[in-house]
């Protein structure tokens, strides 16, 4: 069943090569996801024609247009500029998940073994750098350093437990992450929100993958 996201649109994962880097980072013992990135060619797919993808020769004209210029009197949103000062509070919020995420994260690999126990140090090492990419923004942004101060409770219960809670953690932090993607023109944070939620989407694929093995 095609998951969805709460756009209603199918749930993707746009660059190949973040998803086998995050996928490095989390499963260190998965050589290979089970994930498929793409649809495999069916019977009777052609390739495509790579000769239209190579460069001209010399001599000739190139087929490709230059890109079109925004009409005049129009430009680009700036990057972190100004108009971008309402999107402090999303940043800080999303700060805060990020710091409480980690937290969790590095708890639960201190009471997990094996496999289960390095995948979790992982994923909070993951957080911690959103943590660092979600700063590096808002600074620029504010000129302010944001210094964080959330203490995040380990979840009762077991280990496995503890990341089904996660699981739906990340689900809600994606979903939030497409709707302030979506709410701003600015172009740095539009690409830095699609980037964690695809990440916030990698770590739930990661966490089904550790559950499928036994969990200390």
């Amino acid at each position: 069943m095609e998951e969805r996201n709460t756009l209603g649109k199918p749930l993707t994962v746009d660059d190949p090569e973040l998803f086998a880097r995050v996928w490095r980072r989390v499963m260190p013992d998965e050589e290979l996801s089970p994930i498929a990135l793409g649809p495999a060619p069916g019977p009777g797919t052609e390739e495509p024609d790579r000769a239209a993808d190579a460069p001209p020769a010399e001599g000739q004209a190139g087929s490709r247009q230059a890109p079109i210029p925004p009409p005049e009197g129009e430009e680009e949103p700036p990057c972190l500029g100004e108009g971008s000062l309402p999107f402090a509070p999303a940043l800080e919020r999303r700060m805060e998940q990020a710091q409480q995420g980690a937290q969790i994260y590095q708890a639960l690999s201190r009471r997990t073994q094996g496999a289960a126990g390095r995948q979790t140090a992982a994923l909070a090492a993951d957080q911690q750098r959103h943590l660092r990419r979600l700063g590096a923004a808002y600074f620029l942004l504010t000129g302010r350093r944001w210094q964080g101060t959330a203490r995040a409770v380990l979840p009762a219960g077991t280990a496995a437990g503890v990341l089904r809670e996660m699981f739906a953690w990340e689900r809600q932090v994606r979903q939030g992450d497409l709707r302030t993607r979506n709410q701003t023109e600015d172009p740095c944070l539009k690409a830095l929100f699609q980037e964690l939620a695809e990440e916030a989407q990698l770590h739930m694929d990661a966490i089904r993958h550790i559950l499928e093995r036994p969990c200390s």
